[in-house]
């Protein structure tokens, strides 16, 4: 949250902008500096600067950059994000403004800049974003043409598995819904109601209690109009207002919650609509309000089936989050301790966000990933996988992703559907290269809700422990597909669950390579040298928010260009295969150097070698085409070999794998290499120990020097062992950033403080100054209650702002000047904005008596007639940090007509927190 206010404001086009956003919204003015350069530009309807046009201004230790939309955003599960060159910044976002900070000492260019929302340019009139939802802007991976992660080459395993989740079963099924109170969220106005369509066996057919599964949907339009209505409910409003009705997003599910219920199970769909209205107050996104309302419905549930009402189990319980709702199941998952009254027995995430990089160790969890998600188009929930197994190295619970080709973000809730939906719908892939609706094996709607089906239902059999268990399969790397899928490709793969894991860069380092070409690459997106990304491609296993300091994962990039050669990893300790399944292997696929083809090199620690291809065969899969960059493309797979291939060697000690080149060329990311049980062990009963942040506020006090502001944490659950997260400081412009930095908590704490240093001063720096930490997990801990607030209140005295015209009477032809000072320098940037009056007495000037060419390049075309006067006229100006002045200029022109002393009236609006002006400065011409 840095403090960011306009000096420069670099302008592109915003008319399509606003046709994307509204129809109706309205274009401002564009925005340039008037003379002289100190001042800033028009034609604003708000501070934030004028809508469409990107501003870039200084900022301690960079710059600022700012992009105002034209109209409100469109209400998605993504975030926006400010992007320069392709690469994320840190992005705030305040109604309709992004603010974000670029590093350095180079100042971002207009045209270098994106603003990116589900995975468009909202800059340039929604076009999907070349290079994938991050872009590759000044990057070499070239256009996302081609099939975009769509799949169309891409071939569905030839095994069917022995189970299919999908079938239907014998009960009959009963519905019925529930309105039982509202719940009350800290900053939000209004209270969220509790409310669910529960889908359950019919009466009379089950004895004894059920396992519960539980669906929170994600963040969609909350209210859509009815008879006419021109328009919906304004963001942060809540209740419908009349002429709209709310969008009933729980009731999509139904397609499950009656398959399910046919099966045996107790279901429920939640309404997080209220939610959906509010969550922009929230730093989190409203992540840790959707895990709460989860929690208040499970005591509900544990009250009612205490009464009998419901034959539900609430000791065997799934949560099923789909978009934001996935980020809403993994806070209550954590939320859910283990001395609470039901369990958390696995959860399911469809197409999921993780904007607060988390997951729930110890709870087995699916990750259901659309190849075409036009929403989460980053395929962010992959991280709820990779992220476990460094935070949690000795979690049995098995953490399994699913890529289901050609399936969209929305459809998996029918009531985002077009063609099912009782509100307005759309496809949110419809405008990603090759995912549109006929393109290669793109899924209609039917055929995504059948994978649906088998993939929750089976995440389901296999969590409860109340289905077939050969539904694992589905999920563990095994290659095959469900019968009533069909021969539609859904790939998986999957870590812990007994899984004894070497991972690269860690406990597997690189061994010389013969021929190929291989290097240790940091897994994050930052395009720079070292970084998986470097060539401008993009994978959902590649960290899209990291920041410098934070701990990254690596990734060995093997490249050959003759069949034969090889690079692979040794392992720092022996690698036992006796008495186990397979070895496993997750690759990825690269697709810019076309289907490769490989075989496994295995070492024993004795030096005897097989050289065995996979189970799947030489080929591995593509899932995307050579030019594409979309993050569907570069997701993992599974490489099995089986233990009993691997004949001549000590299956006991297996000291490194080599991936050997098979095709005339080819490329992979290795990321971990694992043996794997011949059973996945039951789940721990433990959970992982969580971390609150809380706020803190001091007063500044007189500098120089360093002040220090404590942020407190609490500890939920026991820490065995020491644990550490990271902490990442945004402030808001005044003085100097902390870096990116460790917390180590001590075994056995409760409490602790994070330490953030400041600097003082003896300047106005605004009321407070803020610094806001947000807390990543690295080892140990959850942070769930992810992000303090640290305020620093000013004691210095608020400096007085004045105005003066330069003169007060000005010839034709001269320019009418305002100089606004301010009676000490300030240290942060002061807004000023100027607008022009029609005269107490007398006429004003009329657009006929300026400059022509500064008119049209500041306000468009005029009428010459109109006076110079209103809200049009409005002039933008910036006092930066140590200087006490601006001045605004009008230049006027001579003409042959003799004007009795026309007046220019200027009035003047200071930042918010200063008193307001009254007072009109005339300048009279002639």
């Amino acid at each position: 949250m840095r403090r960011t206010r306009p000096l420069l404001a670099l302008l592109v086009p915003v008319a399509f902008v606003a046709s994307l956003l509204t129809p109706s919204a309205a274009l401002a003015a564009p925005a340039e500096p008037v003379e002289p350069a100190e001042s800033a530009a028009p034609a604003s309807p708000e501070p934030a600067g004028t809508p469409g046009a990107w501003e870039v201004f200084p900022a301690p230790g960079g710059y600022g950059v700012r992009w105002t939309s034209p109209a409100a955003l469109p209400v998605t599960s993504d975030r926006p994000r400010v992007l320069w060159r392709g690469r994320p910044l840190e992005t705030t976002l305040d109604g309709r403004r992004l603010d974000a900070f670029a590093p350095g000492v180079r100042r971002p260019q207009a045209f270098e800049l994106d603003a990116v929302l589900s995975g468009r340019a909202l800059d340039e009139g929604g076009r999907p974003v070349a290079g994938g939802p991050l872009g590759t802007r000044g990057a070499a991976a070239g256009s996302a043409s081609g099939t975009a992660a769509s799949g169309s080459a891409v071939a569905a395993p030839t095994s069917v598995y022995p189970v299919d989740p999908a079938k239907p079963g014998t009960y009959a099924t009963a519905a019925s819904d529930y309105d039982a109170e509202t719940l009350k969220y800290p900053g939000f106005p209004q209270s969220l109601n509790v409310r669910g369509h529960v889908v359950q066996p019919r009466a009379g057919q089950v004895s004894g209690r059920r396992p519960v599964v539980l669906f929170l949907h994600g963040r969609h339009d909350y209210c859509y109009p009815v008879k006419g209505a021109a328009e919906s409910a304004p963001a942060g409003a809540w209740r419908c207002p009349a002429g709209t009705k709310r969008v009933p997003s729980e009731l999509g599910y139904q397609y499950l919650q009656q398959l399910l219920a046919s099966q045996g199970y107790v279901t429920v769909s939640i309404d997080a609509a209220a939610i959906n209205a509010m969550d922009d107050a929230s730093p989190d996104g409203g992540a840790e309000a959707r895990g709460l309302l989860v929690k208040r419905h499970l005591d509900l549930w544990k009250t009612w089936a205490d009464q009998g009402r419901y034959p539900a189990d609430l000791g065997n319980v799934v949560l099923v989050g789909h978009s934001r709702g996935g980020e809403g199941v993994n806070r209550a998952a954590q939320l859910v301790r283990e001395d609470a009254p039901y369990r958390i027995a696995g959860v399911v995430y469809l197409a999921p966000t993780n904007f607060a990089g988390q997951t729930i160790p110890y709870v087995p969890a699916v990750t259901v990933l659309p190849s075409c998600d036009g929403d989460v188009s980053d395929l962010q929930g992959q991280s709820y996988v990779d992220l476990d197994r460094d935070i949690a190295p000795d979690d049995t619970s098995l953490k399994a992703s699913t890529l289901v080709i050609g399936a969209n973000h929305n459809y998996f809730n029918t009531e985002w559907t077009p063609g099912l939906s009782k509100a307005p719908s759309f496809d949110d892939a419809g405008a990603m290269p090759g995912c549109k609706p006929g393109a290669g094996v793109r899924l209609s709607a039917g055929q995504q809700q059948a994978s649906g089906k088998a993939y929750v239902a089976g995440a389901v059999w296999w969590m409860t422990g109340q289905g077939d268990a050969r539904a694992r399969l589905l999920f563990d790397g095994t290659p095959g597909r469900v019968a009533s899928v069909g021969a539609r490709p859904v790939f998986s793969h999957a870590i812990m669950g007994g899984r004894d894991l070497r991972r690269v860069g860690v406990d597997a380092k690189p061994t010389a390579a013969v021929g190929a070409k291989a290097s240790l690459c940091r897994a994050v997106m930052d395009y720079g040298p070292g970084s998986c990304a470097a060539d401008g491609a993009f994978s959902p296993h590649w960290k899209t928010d990291w920041a410098s300091g934070e701990p990254f994962q690596q990734e060995l990039f093997v490249r050959w260009t003759a069949a034969g050669q090889r690079a692979g990893v040794a392992f720092a300790k022996p690698l036992s295969l006796r008495d186990r399944a397979s070895l496993d292997l997750r690759l990825i696929a690269n697709p810019a150097d076309g289907g490769p083809a490989i075989s496994l090199r295995v070492t024993d620690a004795h030096g005897a070698v097989a050289t065995v291809d996979p189970a799947g065969g030489r080929s591995l899969p593509l899932f995307g085409a050579k030019a594409d960059a979309q993050p569907g493309a570069r997701v993992a797979q599974t490489v099995r070999v089986p233990t009993a291939s691997l004949a001549g060697i000590d299956a006991g000690a297996i000291a490194s794998v080599e991936i050997v080149g098979r095709s005339a060329s080819g490329s992979v990311w290795l990321l971990d290499v694992a043996s794997v049980p011949t059973a996945t062990p039951a789940a721990p009963s433990v959970r992982m120990p969580t971390i609150a942040l809380g706020d803190a506020r001091v007063v500044e006090g007189n500098g120089p020097g360093q002040g220090r502001v404590d942020l407190p944490f609490t500890v939920s659950g026991t820490l065995g062992r020491e644990a550490t997260f990271v902490v990442r400081p945004a402030c808001d412009g005044v003085g100097t950033c902390p870096s990116v930095f460790s917390v180590t908590v001590p075994a056995g704490a409760k409490n602790g403080v994070v330490r953030l240093p400041y600097e003082r001063n003896t300047t106005w720096d605004g009321a407070q100054r803020l610094i806001t930490a947000s807390a990543r997990p690295v080892r140990g801990v959850m942070p769930t209650r992810d992000t303090g607030v640290a305020r620093i209140i000013e004691d210095d005295p608020r400096p007085v702002f004045t105005v003066k015209p330069l003169a007060a009477r000005i010839k034709e032809g001269a320019r009418a000047s305002w100089r606004v000072s301010l009676s000490a320098p300030a240290g942060v940037p002061l807004y000023v904005r100027a607008v022009f009056v029609k005269p107490a007495k007398g006429r004003a000037v009329q657009v006929r008596d300026l400059d022509r060419t500064w008119v049209r390049q500041y306000y468009g075309r005029r009428p010459a007639a109109a006076p110079f006067a209103g809200e049009w006229t409005a002039l933008y100006g910036t006092i930066e940090p140590g200087k006490r002045e601006v001045t605004f200029s009008v230049p006027t022109v001579k003409d042959r007509v003799k004007d009795a002393g026309e007046q220019i009236v200027l009035t003047v609006d200071y930042e918010p927190g200063f008193p307001r002006d009254t007072r009109r400065y005339p300048v009279v011409v002639g």
